[in-house]
């Protein structure tokens, strides 16, 4: 595909950018504060001259990605030796101009305040276009948030302009603890802009992760958006380099996996890692808070865990893991003391659970109490509020026992705690990197996989180094969505703040996007299955919370009373053997949606030449919402037919070109499946599951001259119908299975097979 034109054209002061010959930056240039000579901290641009340009030089170049163009500016305070140096790179073969920001001496006082708003060391800084659309996710902390628990999960705004910006950033994140609301300061990453034909730009750092937040900035100029380092950082060495991405696309969700794939091949990381992960392609336990078996309302104990993993098999619902939350000891919820089983909990420990049950787990781990029981054993950093390991041995150590006790990965929550609470993590460049850099590497090390949780966007972007950083909680806990729950828990203050079920889900699905671009598997959190669960746990949403978690091509997990699991609901996500059936990819958003109250998601599996998509649309709000999406752009690979999953019907083809539409009541959804037509038949796969035809259960379809071919791995000794939609009467044969029964019903054809061998052979005549 023929890549569009990207242009770099010299301004007074800097540069301005068009892409596909529409102007997306007005400016890009650079903004310090920093002390020079002793005299007081000042701003010094090079937007108003203040950074004075003493050289520009045009050249050519060549490296692993390709042949570049590269412009070199130099700029320097007036009266002074040069500062600071900024090299803008345009590869020729796409569309992507890497900004890269060079201290050529020691800067001293560069920092503003302890905070991720008020960054320092700022470059590049973009002032954007007129007309452009925005989506952005705010950063997950902002700063001054004190000791203890703050912050928030990263959350997802849409601004039709950057005059409404700020104010959507108020409006986003939500916390249980505090009220994040009251400021339209608050830093964000990656900043997507696109205009009305979705040519869009994806800006985002490439270094420093975990300090390198976006933030809205006043110019000399007028607003702007820069990239910088965190406020508290008061020198910055000579050679300190930044490095930020900027990607142009047409389609913003195209652009945004571009740019992931910029980050993920800057460190050989597949995309496709996080899906292959036994974690994200199995159904689990889970007592996190949400769970009936959450430490807020009980205490999981061993007993428990073989209780369940008892009524799991005798009734044969095909939990593969348990991901197990608080069970080591702590003072405060988010500081552990020491990573030891609690013995009141687990008085064998560990490894004899996961012996008896047959379950590996997913091992929650924290924050660090200042007081852990480490501190004199192993160098540690005490700072304001918690204090962690200085070197990755502390973390090797523990990998070797997570290992022996059965752990299959680990669950490191309160990850933008442990930055709020340690200030040498933000005040110096590189020390965030390394201290995570220590602890995912230790987990690599034995095989462990790696589930983020309370992160930052910073985190996301720093995930792109390691492989075994599978997948990431996107949403705040369930239990703070479940209304049944928050009533249990009324007596406690933080948990008083009512929390609609949609709210949770708008965050969930909108994030999806940012995570499938940097290659994690999101995870919804733990839910209950059952809608008439005993003892306040009943979640009338079940069916949408099961859906939502099936799209989503990430980790599925119950939290579900022993006895009271609606099978129903799981065998709606699985497979007998507990492999979930799952598309290729999270859910990405219909963009002409995203202003709506009810936008549209999709998802695909592509099998071959063969292609289906699977079409949401949510009621995000708390009133009647109307929808409309345009199914043309899904039906372009070729004939497809429509299945209304609601209905159970076939939408005729004058209505599919018309498009979807009608209306929702408050949380209602419409889910549609598009098959492909494959010789003779549409296929429209196993629809007693929400994703009716999955790569993992199907391995190939194809037509020949005996009929329509499907290879399928799926368990033995069990009953399958698969349903195609076909003129004639078919009939069907197999290798490995028998064919039970061929129905017609409703336009519709259903064959019911029994399955003798793993690897068998349908064939559709």
């Amino acid at each position: 595909m023929e890549t569009a034109p990207l242009e770099l054209i010299r301004t007074t002061h800097g540069v301005a950018i068009t892409y596909d010959h529409q102007m997306m930056v007005v400016d890009l240039g650079i903004g310090l504060p920093f002390q020079r000579d002793g005299e007081p901290q000042r701003w010094w641009w090079s937007l108003d001259g203040s950074l004075q340009l003493v050289s520009s030089t045009a050249d050519t170049g060549q490296d692993v990605r390709g042949e570049y163009d590269v412009l070199r500016l130099t700029y320097a305070d007036h009266g002074s030796a040069p500062l600071v140096h900024q090299v803008l790179k345009h590869y020729r073969t796409d569309t992507i101009l890497l900004v890269e920001t060079t201290a050529l001496r020691d800067l001293q006082g560069t920092s503003l305040s302890d905070s991720f708003v008020d960054t320092t060391f700022n470059s590049p800084v973009v002032r954007l276009a007129p007309g452009l659309r925005y989506l952005t996710y705010t950063w997950g902390l902002r700063g001054h948030e004190g000791t203890g628990i703050g912050g928030h999960f990263p959350d997802a705004v849409v601004a039709p302009d950057l005059a409404s910006l700020p104010e959507q950033l108020r409006r986003a994140d939500f916390s249980p603890t505090s009220d994040v609301h009251d400021t339209t300061e608050k830093p964000f990453a990656p900043l997507i802009a696109y205009d009305s034909q979705e040519r869009t730009l994806v800006m985002a750092p490439l270094d420093h992760f975990l300090i390198s937040p976006l933030r809205l900035i006043h110019t000399p100029a007028g607003v702007g958006v820069a990239r910088g380092l965190h406020g508290a950082v008061d020198v910055i060495p000579s050679g300190t380099v930044t490095r930020t991405a900027l990607v142009f696309g047409r389609g913003m969700v195209q652009t945004m996996l571009q740019w992931g794939d910029l980050l993920l091949a800057q460190y050989g990381k597949r995309r496709s890692q996080g899906r292959d992960s036994p974690l994200v392609r199995s159904l689990g336990f889970w007592n996190c808070y949400g769970s009936y078996y959450a430490a807020l309302f009980r205490p999981t104990t061993a007993q428990t865990l073989l209780d369940l993993a008892a009524y799991y098999r005798d009734a044969d619902i095909p939990v593969q893991y348990v991901g197990l939350d608080l069970w080591y000891s702590f003072a405060q919820v988010g500081f552990a003391r020491t990573y030891r089983p609690d013995p009141e909990k687990y008085p064998q420990g560990l490894k004899t659970v996961h012996e008896q049950t047959g379950l590996p787990f997913l091992l929650h781990m924290s924050a660090f109490d200042s007081a852990n029981a480490y501190v004199d054993s192993y160098a540690f950093v005490v700072d304001e509020g918690a204090a962690y390991p200085a070197s990755p041995t502390f973390y090797q150590d523990r990998a070797r026992e997570f290992r022996a006790w059965g752990a299959r990965g680990i669950w490191p929550d309160f990850l933008r705690t442990q930055l709020q609470n340690a200030r040498s993590l933000r005040n110096r460049p590189g020390a965030a990197d390394q201290w995570f850099d220590g602890l995912v590497r230790a987990m690599a090390e034995q095989e462990l996989e790696v589930l983020l949780c309370m992160p930052t966007v910073g985190h996301y972007l720093a995930s792109t180094r390691y492989a075994n950083v599978i997948a990431v909680r996107t949403s705040t806990d369930y239990v703070n969505h479940q209304q049944g729950q928050l009533t249990l828990l009324r007596h406690l203050d933080e948990y008083r703040t009512v929390n609609t079920p949609q709210r949770n889900l708008r965050q969930n699905l909108l994030v999806s996007l940012l995570a499938a671009a940097v290659g994690l598997a999101p995870s919804y959190d733990v839910f209950i299955t059952n809608r008439d669960h005993p003892e306040g746990f009943a979640e009338p949403d079940a069916p949408r919370q099961a859906l939502a978690r099936a799209l989503s091509a990430g980790i599925a997990g119950i939290g579900d009373k022993l006895g009271h699991v609606d099978k129903a609901i799981v065998a709606r996500l699985t497979f007998p053997d507990g492999t979930l059936s799952q598309p290729d990819h999270p859910l990405y958003p219909v963009v002409a949606t995203l202003p709506s109250g009810a936008p549209a998601f999709y998802t695909t599996t592509s099998l071959g030449p063969y292609r289906w998509t699977y079409v949401a649309v949510f009621n995000l709000t708390e009133d009647r919402q109307e929808y409309q999406v345009d199914l043309g752009p899904f039906l372009a690979d070729g004939d497809c037919s429509v299945y209304d999953y609601q209905t159970g019907q076939l939408i005729p083809a004058a209505q599919r070109q018309s498009g979807l539409s009608g209306q929702l009541a408050p949380g209602q959804y419409g889910y549609w499946i598009i098959a492909p037509r494959i010789g003779p038949l549409y296929l429209l796969g196993f629809l007693e599951r929400y994703v009716s035809i999955s790569g993992r259960q199907v391995q190939r379809v194809a037509t020949a001259p005996e009929g329509t071919i499907l290879d399928l791995h799926v368990p033995r000794g069990r009953r399958y119908t698969l349903t195609v939609a076909v003129a004639h009467r078919p009939s069907a044969r197999g290798r490995g299975l028998q064919v039970r029964a061929v129905e017609q019903q409703a336009g519709l054809t259903h064959i019911a097979f029994q399955v003798e061998t793993a690897h068998c052979r349908l064939v559709v005549v």
